[in-house]
């Protein structure tokens, strides 16, 4: 925090502001950080330390920008950027010659850096895949694809084991990048010396590795960089995109492209946080996994910490989720508050890949609140949420609707009832709606017949005998005043309107009988009948 207020006021004095400015405090920082220190604590302090406005960037990162800036003594041309240039010339050669094989060939600009330096007390390896070169030679695509550091005393002598650890794991993790076509060391003038001697000696016994040519950096390479990447990151400097069919707009000059510089884990303990009965550390986000990286959900779930609790190691998954259900009733409330009392959650970290978990912050207890008067109460599930940043800074959060297991049982025994009850009200209003169809055209047809019946025993032989159509016409348009149909039949022939079961059985010739004479008037009746209905209506 010191030598970021110092850096405060060399620029306050050099832009000759007063010393009592409060606007000094204000002045955005950048720092370049050793990956080795690119964790939670580190990233933490240093933000608290430049008053939350710093921006922190991993040291390979702007020691490459550093090296990638233009010569300001034109007799002395940049001698890495020349390289790129002339790298990138005779790739474009090859893929002309490719387009003849293949016209739809893309070219493809990556190229492959490999970048190291050393510290006091560190030394770091990365590999850093640069694209989009631009006019001005800078290039607008930072992707980082590895990182190896360690700490150490005498970090020289850990710069072998860096390189090959660094050739071993860019050979699994991006096994499709190919050669790279420079290392670039970055530091004082005897720390790039010391790198070229091992260097030199090394990359004999790395396949591939053995014509990659090593180039120096300026020692305030780092420094340049950093002042570059910061001022990017705040949009001071920037590039217009052109894109077809639509306005200009500015965008970032460079965007850099992180991966994790330390390894995220959680060890759980059901307890209460005995010693000997932490679980084995789970790994959420491993080394060389793209940052920002989250949210990853942890649920914690009082039931599931009852059942591990009495122990695991025999029952399968099937049987592990019958005993997590077995422990959601009532009567397992009291086993369910006491797993969630007990449960503890340790977030931890590994800085080296070859180094040991260490402790980030407390032991948390998520599956336990307070009340107003501070008593503890055990919640009966929550979301824990892990997140890291591009320089190992990591976040947590608990969500859920945290109630206590009490309330939750109530709320899952209402929320039960009112899914059933939701069930049969459903069943019981759409049922309705079928059962009311149902009805009403078993009563039409109920009622069709009815009216043929009648036409049938009383006026036989006429029109309206045997015309389904026309009752099914007269049913409906009387649907909603049946008994006035039948009144209105009744009035007219004399005959009341029965049942089509209560109509007495009649032979043939009785029926012939009854009709001669009388056919002509009852049809003439019949129709008015229908008129005298429709003028009603």
């Amino acid at each position: 925090g010191l030598l970021l207020n110092i850096a405060q006021h060399h620029l306050a004095r050099h832009n000759k502001t007063e010393e009592d400015d409060d606007d000094i405090v204000n002045y955005p920082c950048a720092v370049a950080v050793p990956a080795i220190y690119c964790n939670d604590p580190s990233t933490e302090a240093l933000l608290d330390a430049s008053g939350g406005t710093g921006v922190i960037f991993q040291r390979s990162v702007c020691a490459l920008e550093g090296a990638l800036l233009p010569s300001s003594d034109p007799k002395k041309p940049n001698k890495l950027v020349n390289h790129l240039l002339s790298t990138l010339q005779s790739m474009q050669k090859e893929h002309q010659k490719d387009l003849v094989k293949n016209p739809d060939a893309q070219f493809k600009d990556d190229l492959l850096l490999l970048l190291t330096g050393v510290t006091r007390d560190c030394v770091e390896c990365t590999a850093v895949q640069i694209s989009s070169p631009r006019a001005d030679g800078m290039f607008g695509n930072f992707k980082v694809l590895t990182n190896v550091s360690y700490r150490h005393d005498n970090p020289e002598t850990k710069i072998d084991k860096c390189i090959s650890d660094l050739f071993d794991t860019l050979d699994a993790v991006a096994p499709e990048a190919g050669s790279p076509v420079a290392m670039v060391s970055y530091g004082t003038v005897t720390e790039q010396k010391t790198i070229h001697s091992h260097w030199t000696k090394l990359q004999k016994s790395l396949e591939d590795w053995e014509e990659v040519p090593h180039f120096f950096s300026e020692s305030y390479s780092v420094a340049l960089g950093t002042a570059i990447m910061g001022a990017v990151s705040h949009g001071r400097i920037s590039t217009v995109v052109q894109i077809p069919g639509k306005k200009p707009k500015a965008d970032l000059a460079i965007h850099v492209h992180n991966v994790a510089p330390c390894a995220v884990g959680v060890t759980m303990n059901y307890h209460g946080g005995a010693k000997d009965k932490w679980t084995p550390v789970k790994t959420i986000f491993d080394f060389d996994r793209r940052v920002p990286a989250g949210p990853y959900q942890i649920d914690l779930v009082a039931a599931e910490c009852a059942v591990y609790q009495n122990g695991t190691e025999e029952l399968s998954d099937e049987e592990l989720l019958k005993a997590i259900q077995a422990n959601e009733g009532a009567k397992s409330i009291p086993k369910r508050e006491q797993a969630a009392l007990d449960l503890r959650v340790q977030i931890l970290h590994k800085t080296t890949r070859d180094g040991e978990w260490t402790k980030v912050g407390n032991e948390m207890s998520p599956l336990v609140t307070l009340d107003k008067d501070e008593k503890k109460i055990a919640c009966e599930k929550v979301v824990l949420e892990l997140s890291l940043g591009s320089t190992g800074m990591i976040t947590n959060a608990l969500t859920g609707d945290r109630e206590s297991v009490v309330q939750a049982n109530t709320s899952a025994r209402n929320s039960t009832i009112r899914y059933y009850l939701g069930l049969i009200l459903a069943v019981l209003f759409f049922g309705g709606f079928l059962f009311k169809s149902w009805y009403e055209e078993r009563v039409f047809e109920r009622d069709t017949r009815r009216l043929l019946a009648y036409y049938k025993n009383v006026i036989p032989g006429s029109m309206s005998d045997g015309d389904i159509h026309n009752a099914r016409y007269l049913v409906y348009k009387y649907r909603n005043k049946k008994e006035k149909l039948w009144k209105n039949l009744e009035k007219k022939y004399g005959v009341a309107v029965l049942e089509e079961h209560e109509w007495p059985d009649k032979d043939a010739g009785d029926q012939n009988d009854s009709g001669e004479g009388d056919e002509e008037n009852l049809d003439e009746q019949e129709e008015n009948v229908g008129g005298s209905a429709e003028e009603e209506l």
